[in-house]
């Protein structure tokens, strides 16, 4: 197994740092661009009050 300088990994660690790397790779920025100028709807009214019937 090598690594993506070509050297060859053979201790647990470095093959376990190695494969989570390649599985589990860093995320990409979120682009939250899209969220300029978004409206939301009225939140519902409290319902502390309701009670369901037993």
């Amino acid at each position: 197994m090598t690594n993506s300088q070509g050297e060859e990994v053979t201790t647990y660690k470095g093959k376990a740092d190695l494969l989570a790397g390649h599985f589990f790779p860093e995320p990409k920025p979120a682009d939250l661009s899209d969220l300029q100028g978004t409206r939301y709807p009225e939140p519902f009214p409290d319902q502390t009050g309701f009670r369901t019937p037993s």
